[in-house]
C-alpha cells in the first residue's frame, strides 16, 4: 500500500478533519476553508488511487464521498479566542485605556498555546 502513496495527495487528504468509513463508502469531512480541494481530491489520479487506498486498507471497494462542515478543532479554537478577548476587555486597566483613548482592541493574540 506504501507503494501506492503519493506526497501530493497525502497533503491533500492530510486537509482532512476527519477521515472515516461510512458504510459502503468512505468519507472524507472538510472545513468550509478547505471545500476548494475536493475538485483536486477528484481528479481522476488522485480518485483512483483514493479509492485502491481504500479497498486495500479495508478489503472492498468503497465510494469515496466528501462532507463540507465544521472541523471541532477550529471551533473550539475560535471559542478560545472569544473567550480571551472578553479577559482583556474585562482588565480594568485595558478598559481605563481605552476609555482615555477612545481606543479599540485590533488584535488580540494568545501567546501560551496549550498543547493538545
Amino acid at each position: 500500500m506504501k507503494s501506492k502513496a503519493k506526497p501530493g495527495l497525502a497533503a491533500l487528504v492530510g486537509n482532512a478533519y476527519r477521515v472515516r468509513r461510512n458504510g459502503p463508502a468512505v468519507v472524507i469531512f472538510l472545513d468550509k476553508q478547505h471545500a476548494n480541494l475536493i475538485p483536486m481530491l477528484k481528479m481522476p489520479q488522485n480518485f483512483q488511487l483514493l479509492a485502491e487506498l481504500a479497498e486495500d486498507f479495508f478489503g472492498e471497494n468503497l465510494n469515496i464521498n466528501y462532507s463540507i462542515g465544521h472541523d471541532p478543532r477550529l471551533l473550539k479554537q475560535i471559542k478560545r479566542e472569544e473567550e480571551a478577548l472578553e479577559i482583556v476587555k474585562s482588565n480594568a486597566a485595558v478598559k481605563f485605556v481605552l476609555e482615555q483613548f477612545n481606543g479599540t482592541i485590533v488584535n488580540c493574540q494568545i501567546l501560551n498555546k496549550p498543547k493538545e
